[in-house]
């Protein structure tokens, strides 16, 4: 049985869809306590949240200073685990973007698989995306290129990002896994979130499409919409891959198991192809600290 559900968003100038992503999380379940950490917003943002406040549960936390979306994301965390983590016996954080939509049955699909696997174990659960454009117009394609088995594959995310950020929930459980909170050596918050997830063997796909990602023409992280500007998405590529080796350092130095690095490691010898760019261009594969 799941006590308590939180929706957690970190929000900055999100004016122009912040309203409907939190009528379309209310929608899915009226008993939701929507948490809105807002990081130094100049627009209306604040001002729209603070209207919806008087209607639903909703409570806004306000900060002055601007961190970047990861460092957002992990911030909020911190914050959340400080104030609500031992308030329940049991919850379901669902992550959620400014700008993103839920559909309608999100809360019932995801809620029903989460109380499936058991509270007493950490859950870290991720699904499939409908895509929409700036103005809500359905693009058709998919945002994965590869099918399903690979997404679910263990440590596949030590190689790329199978998580939409949008898309995940945790549990009380998975939440006392999370021990640091900079953002110092990783990409985005969701792949961070999902390494954490395969070490711990409690990464869930539900391969359903229960929510609409939002693809902005100047989206650096995940899909955008530069078309054949190879040029942008080189220069987006090569900023990552340094960090995406300082990534993989610091999540593999923390694997005491020699069990563990072992199953890692061959993992990683059969997946090659997958970063096989990387490897063209120098980047390491594995960094293991004794």
């Amino acid at each position: 049985m799941i006590t308590k559900s939180f929706a957690l968003i970190c929000s900055h100038n999100g004016e122009k869809y912040i309203k409907q992503q939190i009528d379309s999380i209310y929608a899915t379940n009226e008993h939701f306590e929507i948490l809105i950490y807002d990081f130094n917003s100049q627009d209306n943002t604040l001002s729209v949240c603070t209207e919806l406040s008087k209607q639903i549960n909703l409570t806004i936390y306000s900060y002055s200073f601007t961190p970047g979306a990861k460092v957002s994301f992990l911030f909020a965390l911190n914050k959340f685990k400080e104030k609500y983590h031992n308030l329940y016996e049991d919850y379901i954080l669902f992550i959620s973007d400014q700008d993103d939509i839920w559909k309608k049955d999100k809360f019932y699909e995801i809620s029903k698989f989460h109380m499936r696997i058991g509270n007493s174990v950490p859950q870290f659960v991720h699904h499939n995306v409908s895509l929409i454009d700036e103005y809500g117009k359905n693009i058709p394609r998919d945002f994965y290129k590869f099918p399903s088995s690979i997404i679910k594959t263990r440590f596949s995310t030590l190689y790329f990002s199978v998580v939409i950020g949008h898309t995940i929930s945790i549990n009380k459980q998975f939440v006392e896994l999370l021990k640091t909170f900079d953002g110092e050596d990783i990409i985005m918050h969701d792949w961070w979130l999902s390494i954490i997830a395969d070490l711990n063997d409690c990464r869930y796909f539900l391969d359903y499409k229960l929510g609409y990602y939002r693809i902005h023409t100047n989206n650096v992280y995940g899909l955008n919409l530069s078309g054949r500007n190879f040029l942008k998405k080189f220069q987006n590529f090569l900023s990552n891959c340094r960090t995406i080796t300082r990534q993989r350092k610091k999540i593999l130095s923390n694997i005491n198991d020699n069990h563990q690095f072992r199953e890692v490691f061959i993992i990683l010898l059969k997946n090659f192809r997958f970063k096989l760019i990387i490897l063209l261009i120098g980047q390491r594969i594995l960094t293991y600290n004794e």
